[in-house]
């Protein structure tokens, strides 16, 4: 049987296919393994290491049994078959390794030991598929010379189409497959690819076959051209040598490439997705460009100017990689643009500038192979032998830039340093040139390499560690588009620490306003400033829900605050999970805030993923606060499962409680509805509670039993410091903490129904929320949040008001304080763009979404002080001095932001309130209206005009102001209860009972609403549901006294509340 002269050609395309498959298995592995072993750089690095190293073997093994077979496509297609059984066979593994990890990890008594079981498990799950893998690339040379393809051409043609289907699988397996089908279909459509290439394998096998087209006699068949034995070996020990460097330092510059896209552009999936596909099409596109210069030249001339070519662009491309920021600031500033545009740009970017150095690398490899070529005959095995040995370097690269160079040279250090190496490895094939030709070249490779890298300039730390894609369009629109970019981004503060690992790059900042944060490339996770009552209640909040709490566990230690609150408890003893090394440093750096929580015996700190640690230990706890970053941040959507939850559950103790911080100002409604979907399928009995009204923070709790808390505990000695670092943070006091209260499980259900759980296998939130990252979303939280909102009095004992009578008007306070705070940060929407150009402002409008008015009033009249021409600041300075309670202030205060700015329809709104207050209507009704010509759209003024015109007798106006303010804002309570007053009045029952639902739909505490409700319903004669509505009503709040005595007399004369009222 024979075949045709096509099909050389063919197999390129069916090696390309196996290719994509190859990468499609990698990162489904890559998601699975991190599930069960964890996202450290540790398992990580093990991981990579493991499926590298089986490729490699799996290479080498092939190398000699390629050689044996009579039929290597045959045997090819076997393989591809095997691969397919793999993918059939890989969820199935996936799911048990956790199994095993959890039953086989209490026995492992020593960190070492439980790495030793980590990487056993990985050979497990990867050990059958890598081994395949490797194996395709030898039979495939072999078969395709066998066809009369050159050698050189062969292999050239063969990696370089497998590399180009690699590429392609990176974006199908990370950007298609896994996010719109989960892990298990990806296996599955990796191992159909895989059986395509087979059935493609046995086609073209069975096809008619001529023989091979003549041609000319290669260069290592010719007798005479025949080298001595000495010499064949040292050229090829040579080349074999320059080929494991060559693995090594391609790997170091990934990692540091990979690393400057994620200080740039975030640590996403797309970004890291991203820049591996860019990489690997570089690498794909190489051979093919050489290919012909390798079917007939043996020379290891392109072999050395491959590699002085990878070396040079790359060194040449460090300092426009310190500029990348500025560009990713640009990008991501076209906040208008499309998330798919975004997308686009990037890899648009990230390909541009990777492009020389991998298509020099890539083609390195076949040019190396050519230089060492012999006999065609055994140009399988020399294929599989340089592959396996390349691809074990990449391993040493890959453990040496994640142990070694990233933490003691950093991010641009390494990336001079492996382009250096690069040029000097070039020398290895170089030197086996004549001595005439390589002189020069080798004096130009010395001086690029030793002298070059001394006066690249370096890069500015303030601006790699600034969040550019982040912050992007905070920057951009601050700076008017584009100017002072650089200055702005460096703005954020002085640098106080900057540590790199192979985690990523975390700083210290101080603002000029005194603040201090830090951050991991770029992103703030803690700070003193907005971000104290967050970290503090990520751990007061649950361990005084608890009883009597012993054992905790911290997953997360950032600034250490969290740690350091949960210290002022008699607690036993407090394990925290950090991920990244030299975050444990950076926190040292916020002992003045943290009370040197590292230094308490109590601590132990675990440098460790928090999946992958709980689920070989395990130990119970009483209480577990998990404080991670964004679910966009790559990795940390593992910790928002459904089977996390469900590990977390079984590591707590009879009693326990859970806590899950969750950053809603960054995640679209359906994206935190998923996660409440998720957290209520563990904990069905879930509360969800709010770091302040409008601050976009929230916690859910969860147990084993429904939340039940007594008053009289939280009075006991033993919280009594507790209560005092809580204090110290503005929070005064249990019904401070109680007013934090959002929904308990109920209004948990109605929230999250519709919601798509978030799996292990539909692992959504990685890919979807980093599309959120711009979206102004807290506004339509907040109005999804109010519909549900309930009575903090539900998890309290019975009879509290009876009880405990000044902690229920406590909470009636703080529940009309909540009402003006979630107004106030509803009004915040440009508040970042306010604040990036003060550090005053910026610190004062943290305190203000944080709910410390009081705190926010300092900062506020700095800023006001130094920009006396900024009608912002004096805005939110009569914000603060409202929530604050000081209405007098408030008023000068707004008068004088409209004085200074005209145009800030917000200041002429809040103006507009002060002067109802005073009894000022006519100036008022002015102040509205000049707030709608600025801000036709802004309803809440339009709501205020509507309500003077009601009062004023204008029936008609007032209407149609209500119902433009709902056309504008449909979300907005007040203007439904308005309209239903005013129909009331007019004697539309029906009407106005619908609206008056509408509001309570809206916000079911209104109190008002469900007040006038009642009395509507009394007058029509419906005494039952009158009496049901004025219940609820005392189920929010007890000592309503209006409510109680129209329960108590529901057969006399009842009626309206006393005017409509503006909304706070």
């Amino acid at each position: 049987m024979s075949r045709t002269p096509l099909a050389p050609r063919a197999l390129t395309l069916v090696f390309a296919l196996s290719g994509c498959a190859g990468l499609v298995h990698e990162v489904a592995w890559a998601r699975a393994l991190g599930q069960s072993l964890g996202n450290s750089l540790q398992a990580l690095t093990t991981v990579l290491a493991v499926f590298l190293g089986g490729l490699g073997l799996g290479s080498a093994i092939a190398a000699r049994a390629a050689g044996r077979s009579r039929d290597p496509l045959r045997a090819y297609a076997v393989i591809e078959g095997l691969l397919a059984l793999c993918g059939v066979l890989a969820p199935a593994l996936a799911r048990v390794l956790p199994l095993i990890l959890e039953a086989a990890g209490p026995w492992c008594g020593s960190e070492w030991s439980l790495s030793v079981l980590r990487c056993g498990l990985a050979v497990l799950a990867l050990a059958p598929t890598t081994l395949l893998m490797g194996a395709t690339l030898p039979y495939l040379v072999r078969e395709s010379v066998s066809l009369g393809a050159p050698p050189g051409g062969a292999l050239a043609a063969l990696y370089g189409a497998n590399t180009l289907g690699a590429a392609a699988g990176a974006l199908l397996g990370s950007f298609a497959l896994l996010p719109l089908l989960g892990t298990r279909a990806a296996f599955l459509a990796a191992g159909l690819m895989n059986a395509l290439a087979a059935a493609a394998a046995v086609l073209l096998r069975s096809r008619p076959r001529a023989a091979p087209a003549g041609r000319e006699p290669l260069p290592s068949e010719a007798p005479a051209q025949a080298v001595p034995a000495f010499s064949s070996a040292r050229r090829q020990g040579l080349l074999m040598s320059a080929a494991a460097l060559s693995g090594a330092v391609g790997a170091v510059l990934q990692v540091g490439w990979t690393r400057v896209a994620a200080l740039a552009f975030g640590s996403t999936v797309y970004a890291l997705g991203i820049t591996l596909a860019s990489y690997i099409f570089g690498l794909g596109v190489g051979p093919f460009l050489a290919r012909r210069r390798m079917a007939r030249d043996g020379s290891p001339a392109p072999a050395a100017a491959a590699l002085a070519a990878v070396g040079l662009s790359s060194l040449l491309l460090v300092p426009i990689l310190g500029r990348l920021p500025i560009v990713a600031a640009i990008a991501s500033g076209w906040t208008d643009a499309a998330p798919a545009s975004l997308l686009a740009l990037q890899f648009g970017v990230v390909a541009a500038l990777l492009l020389v150095p991998a298509v020099a690398q890539g083609t390195a490899f076949p040019a190396l192979a050519a230089a060492a070529a012999g006999d065609p005959r055994d140009a399988h095995r020399l294929a599989g032998r340089l592959y396996a040995i390349s691809t074990w370097g990449s391993v040493l690269g890959f453990v040496l830039a994640g142990f070694v160079a990233l933490p003691f040279l950093g991010a641009r250090r390494s990336l001079v340093a492996a382009s250096a190496v690069s040029m000097l490895i070039a020398l290895l094939p170089l030197s086996l040139l004549p001595r005439r030709k390589v002189a020069m070249a080798g004096g130009g490779l010395l001086f690029g390499a030793l002298v070059l890298p001394w006066v690249l300039p370096g890069w500015d730390q303030e601006l790699m560690s600034g969040g550019g894609f982040l912050y992007g369009p905070i920057y951009r629109s601050a700076s008017g588009g584009g100017a002072h970019l650089r200055e702005l981004i460096r703005g954020r503060g002085e640098i106080l620490f900057s540590r790199e690992d192979g985690t990523g790059l975390v700083t210290v900042r101080r603002s000029p306003a005194g603040i201090q944060s830090l951050q991991i490339n770029g992103k703030t996770e803690a700070s003193t400033g907005g971000d104290m009552s967050t970290q503090l209640l990520s751990a007061h909040l649950p361990l005084l829900l608890h009883p009597e709490p012993l054992d905790v566990l911290v997953i997360g230690l950032a600034s250490g605050i969290t740690l350091g609150a949960a210290e002022r408890h008699p607690l036993r003893s407090i394990e925290v999970v950090e991920i990244a090394p030299a975050v444990a440093e950076a926190a040292k750096r916020f002992d003045a805030w943290n009370g040197r929580a590292l230094a308490d015996p109590r601590v132990r700190l675990v440098i460790d993923d928090a999946r992958g640690r709980l689920i070989p230990r395990a130990r119970r706890f009483d209480v577990i606060t998990s404080q991670p970053s964004n679910p966009w941040v790559a990795g940390v959507s593992n910790l928002f499962t459904v089977e996390f939850y469900r590990l977390a559950r079984a590591r707590l103790n009879p009693g326990g409680l859970f806590c899950q911080w969750v950053q809603a100002y960054r995640l679209s409604p359906d994206d935190f509805r998923g996660i409440v979907a998720s957290f209520l399928r563990v904990f069905p009995d879930s509360t969800l509670w709010e770091e302040s009204p409008g601050g976009g923070d929230y916690f859910l709790i969860g147990g084993d039993a429904p939340l039940r808390l007594d008053p009289k505990h939280q009075h006991e000695d033993s919280r009594r410091q507790a209560w005092e670092h809580l204090r110290g943070a503005g929070i005064d006091g249990l019904a401070d903490l109680l007013s934090r209260f959002v929904s308990g499980p109920e209004g948990l259900r109605a929230l999250s129904q519709g919601g798509r759980l978030h799996t292990d296998d539909d692992l959504y939130l990685e890919t979807r929320a980093p599309l959120s990252m711009f979206r102004d979303s807290l506004r339509e939280q907040l109005a999804s949040l109010r519909r549900v909102r309930q009575p903090v009095l539900a998890i309290l004992p019975e009879g509290v008001a009876t009880s405990d009578p000044d902690l229920v008007a406590a909470l009636r306070g703080r529940a009309r304080r909540r009402d003006l705070r979630l107004e106030i940060a509803i009004g915040l929407k440009n508040a970042d763009l306010w604040g990036l150009g003060d550090p005053y402002l910026a610190a004062g409008i943290e305190a203000l979404r944080s709910g410390l008015a009081g705190d926010a009033v300092q900062p506020l009249s700095r800023a006001a002080a130094r920009n006396p021409q900024s009608g912002t600041a004096h805005f939110l300075l009569g914000e603060a001095y409202r929530a604050s309670g000081l209405d007098a202030a408030a008023a000068v205060t707004y008068a004088e932001a409209v004085r200074r700015d005209p145009d800030l329809a917000p200041a002429w709104n809040a103006l507009g309130r002060s002067l109802v207050a005073r009894g000022l209507a006519d100036r008022a009704a002015t102040a509205f209206e000049t707030a709608l010509l600025i801000e036709p759209g802004l309803a809440a003024a339009r709501n205020n005009l509507g309500v003077l015109r009601l009062q004023a007798g204008h029936v008609k106006d007032a209407e149609r102001l209500f119902v433009r303010a709902l056309e504008d804002d449909p979300d907005l309570a007040a203007a439904q209860a308005n309209l239903g007053l005013l129909l009331r009045r007019r004697g539309e029952g029906a009407a106005a009972e619908l609206r008056y639902r509408a509001a309570l739909d809206l916000d079911p505490l209104n109190t008002d609403a469900r007040y006038n409700l009642a009395v509507l319903l009394r007058a029509g004669g419906r005494v039952e549901d009158a009496r049901r509505e004025l219940r609820r009503l005392l189920s929010i709040d007890p000592v309503d006294p209006d409510a109680a005595g129209l329960l108590l007399q529901i057969e006399g004369a009842g009626g309206l509340r006393a005017g409509p009222g503006l909304p706070p």
